[in-house]
């Protein structure tokens, strides 16, 4: 080969090399990265059985028209919606869909991500699925789930149901699905949660506010939640405490329920972490209490179980986070948990114990029509910067202890160190990682001011030269994003490459600060 021409093959290769270290190193600061993410439910009550499609989609369409002005990363609509009077009525073959192919174009025209649910029809053989369908800000097909718990009666006489539980990566993170009776139980949620989502979406016709209860408390995720008609549970946005963000209230009125909530942040921290205990049972060591190898179906066969043991009682176990983090809730997965106290103490590296809490609220799912319920305890309380979690339990009548799962909920090393631990009330101001990154058609830069003042925020290219100005004025305080969608101040756009975003904050009390980060656009 000539000497040139491999040459320059050798600085292509080079090249092509550190591009795709670039895109991977991206792509990890987007999996840690915390993100503000804007997510909104539909409750949608005037549908009835006997309306046409096209009356149904021309219904939802300004709905979801409404959740993308408000500049919504995800709408969720409700379970039944496209249906008729059964089940079969309205089902849809996904290669001849006019559903999915409505939701294809008015997910690119109103630049969001759509989640909705269908009866699939697959022929050759007839099958019947009830199927949620994510549908990418780009129009494009992304994946879907298929409903594994089928409700007794017509669902199980009628329908397939689904294998596993998939999660989808979406440009606002991890997102996984449930479809109403899957949400009785808590094994689904927490598949959903080991297999990486760190939300989930439920289309649903009616549930119980027990069980997401129950999914907060063991998982630690929001939960957006769409229901059709209304129930005990109407359509809302819960954070990952379970707490209400936004919930519906309004019955009988079309309503885009609204809300923000907190990605890539909160999360179990004792997982595989090194625990010690004042009790050394060989064949029920204290590791198995943070292995996550569990169930809390009260139904769940032995051989799903690991639990820790103990008696002769009080008997306290350890777990060594491995660093100090800002932890705020400890769950406790454990069956017949009458007649026992609780004492929860943390302590940082170099401090003493101290209290964290010492009640547990006892959270049971709803039990209908005899399935498997479950129950968890939860123990929240002021945010405490520890590393060594100290559960220590005790009984006036009984004499041992089984524990299936010990979770410590908090804040992330990332998070830590970048956002001061609290996303509320920043330093001054935070920029977070553009997600999402690489991107090929629009990305989202998140960022927080603890003060009103003046921001300027612009994208550089590698030269320095500016491309273009997202934002250039007065700011409130409090959460807020900007969005660029690849092209210059001429509206053209750019080449692919990597490009860096530059904030600079100038706060009503005089502080100044100015912070730059680095992102990639592929066309």
């Amino acid at each position: 080969m000539d000497p040139v021409i491999a040459k320059k093959n050798r600085t292509k290769s080079v090249i092509s090399l550190a591009a795709l270290v670039l895109v991977l190193l991206s792509m990890q600061s987007f999996a840690n990265a915390p993100r503000q993410v804007k997510v909104s439910a539909l409750f949608v009550p005037t549908r009835t059985p006997s309306s046409s499609i096209d009356v149904k989609l021309s219904q939802v369409k300004p709905l979801i028209a409404e959740a993308g002005n408000q500049n919504s990363d995800v709408v969720v609509l409700p379970e039944t919606y496209f249906q008729g009077r059964s089940s079969a009525a309205g089902a849809q073959q996904f290669d001849d869909s006019v559903v999915l192919d409505s939701m294809k174009v008015w997910a690119k025209t109103y630049n969001i991500n759509i989640v909705f649910q269908v009866y699939e029809l697959e022929l050759n053989p007839t099958k019947l699925y009830n199927t949620v369908v994510f549908i990418d800000r780009n129009g494009e097909f992304v994946g879907k789930y298929r409903k594994v718990n089928l409700a007794p009666g017509a669902e199980v006489r009628l329908l397939t149901p689904g294998d596993s539980y998939p999660v989808f990566e979406m440009d606002f993170g991890k997102a996984g699905a449930l479809i109403c009776w899957d949400g009785w139980f808590t094994d689904p949620s927490k598949t959903l949660v080991q297999n990486g989502a760190e939300i989930i979406l439920i289309p649903t016709s009616e549930n119980n506010y027990l069980n997401l209860a129950t999914i907060t408390a063991e998982n630690g995720v929001p939960i957006i939640y769409s229901v059709d008609h209304i129930n005990d549970i109407p359509s809302g946005v819960w954070d990952h405490h379970g707490d209400s963000v936004y919930v519906n209230y309004d019955v009988g009125q079309n309503v885009v329920a609204t809300g923000t909530v907190t990605l890539g942040s909160y999360k179990n921290l004792a997982l595989g972490k090194t625990v010690q205990a004042l009790a050394d049972e060989p064949e029920h060591p204290a590791s198995n209490a943070v292995d996550d190898k569990y169930s809390i179906e009260r139904d769940a066969p032995a051989d799903s179980q690991t639990s820790w043991k103990a008696s002769s009682l009080p008997q306290w176990i350890e777990i060594d986070l491995g660093d100090d983090y800002d932890v705020d809730r400890v769950s406790i997965a454990q069956f017949n948990s009458d007649d026992y106290t609780y004492r929860i103490e943390g302590r940082a590296t170099d401090g003493d114990y101290e209290l964290l809490g010492d009640q547990v609220e006892k959270i049971e799912s709803h039990v209908e029509w005899d399935i498997a319920g479950s129950e968890i305890l939860s123990s929240r309380f002021e945010k405490k910067k520890v590393r060594y979690v100290k559960l220590t339990v005790d009984s006036d009548v009984k004499t041992d202890v089984t524990i299936n799962e010990i979770k410590v909920f908090g804040y992330s090393e990332y998070v830590t160190k970048i956002t001061g631990n609290n996303f509320t009330t920043p330093r001054n101001f935070d920029i977070y990682q553009n997600y999402p990154n690489p991107f090929n058609a629009q990305t989202t830069i998140p960022y927080m001011l603890s003060e009103p003042g003046y921001v300027k925020l612009a994208v550089y290219n590698m030269q320095g030269r500016l491309v273009r100005e997202l934002v250039d004025g007065a700011v409130s305080a409090g959460e807020h994003m900007a969005r660029w969608d690849g092209r210059d101040a001429s509206a053209q756009y750019v080449s692919s490459g990597v490009y860096i975003y530059r904030i600079e904050f100038h706060g009503a009390s005089g502080i100044r600060n100015v912070t730059e980060k680095k992102m990639i656009f592929l066309k």
